[in-house]
């Protein structure tokens, strides 16, 4: 059986689903397995980190240029696959044709609440239903039920192999991806929060995490260099990125996928939410705090349905994010501090 598997769009996405691949591989061993990714963070990704060795026979990368685009959906249509699947989320129309282009026997996707002709969903073969309130991790293990995963909802950690040991260092990611910057909380209030983990947690070193679309954003920081407790890891290669996480003790980030890499890695994960939904992309391991405040509209940003991918605030800007207060996550920052000293007693 040759069996290909397609996504999903980002690091963390990618993380949430790694369960999924597992399954897949303990189900079928003598199966042939492959890997579609759409972004080259994320084939990276998939090579350096062990935890994905041994999955895939074959890993390949949706090129950017059309020429050599068309070269790779070339190959994989001749590849004569017995199953495709879109793995969660794939809420957009050209997720299913991409599935469609490669034309397996049987193409699996999602079928979402909301969905309409102009997803594309009729391309698939099979379409499974998307289940409000369930994280991705197991909306992606409930994708494999036609090829004999049972819809584990026991899975409870994604712990990776690749952890570093820990050290006294705090690391805040203030970014997001730049299409995503609705999920931002205020650049302002990251770095109030710096100087306050500064003064009362003196034994603690701090981090901050930017990428390539969060770069501008380390100038309002640049000034707190001369603290020598403060570095900035500044558009670094994705596997030095992943290192200097994995040395970090507690981890303070927006929804973002460096929020789900610190996770993986067996940091303390404290996620400010917004507009988005935690229970579909939350951090999945504990120990995690989420900070976020309630408000009637909330969520309706990347929620179960394909009408919220597309960022509509009623108010012009996330307020649900702008009442998230300094001392709501230097409480967390408290708590997690108290239960990790509490850990090594």
């Amino acid at each position: 059986m040759k069996i290909l598997l397609i996504g999903p769009y980002g690091i963390g996405n990618t993380i949430m689903a790694l369960p999924a691949m597992q399954a897949l591989r303990r189900k079928l061993p003598y199966a042939r397995i492959d890997l579609l990714c759409l972004l080259p963070s994320v084939w990276e990704m998939v090579n350096f980190l062990p935890d994905f060795k041994g999955i895939f026979e074959e890993i390949f990368l949706l090129p950017k240029s059309l020429t050599r685009r068309t070269k790779v959906l070339s190959k994989l249509f001749r590849a004569r696959y017995d199953y495709s699947v879109l793995l969660f989320p794939s809420a957009r129309f050209h997720y299913n044709l991409l599935s469609y282009l490669i034309h397996a026997k049987e193409r699996i996707g999602s079928e979402y609440p909301d969905a309409n002709f102009r997803r594309g969903h009729f391309l698939n073969t099979i379409n499974i239903p998307v289940v409000v309130g369930i994280h991705d991790v197991y909306q992606n293990i409930r994708l494999l039920a036609p090829l004999g995963v049972e819809a584990d909802r026991s899975v409870r950690k994604i712990a990776s192999r690749w952890a570093n040991d820990k050290a006294k260092v705090i690391g805040i990611h203030p970014g997001s991806k730049r299409e995503d910057a609705y999920k931002r909380w205020n650049v302002m209030n990251f770095r109030i929060l710096v100087q306050n983990v500064l003064k009362e947690f003196p034994e603690y070193g701090i981090k901050l995490f930017f990428g390539p679309d969060e770069i501008e954003l380390a100038d309002f920081f640049g000034d707190m260099t001369c603290e020598p407790k403060v570095r900035l890891i500044v558009d670094q290669p994705l596997k030095k990125v992943f290192e200097e996480i994995g040395e970090c003790e507690i981890f303070i980030s927006n929804d973002s996928g460096l929020m789900h890499v610190a996770n993986f890695l067996g940091c303390y994960t404290i996620g400010i939410w917004g507009p988005s939904d935690f229970r579909r992309t939350g951090p999945f391991n504990e120990p995690k705090k989420i900070i976020y405040h309630d408000i009637p509209c909330r969520p309706c940003f990347h929620t179960y349905h394909v009408r919220s991918h597309k960022f509509k605030c009623i108010y012009g800007r996330p307020l649900c994010l702008e009442k998230v207060g300094v001392e709501d996550v230097m409480r967390a920052v408290k708590d997690a501090h108290n239960e990790l000293c509490t850990s090594y007693t």
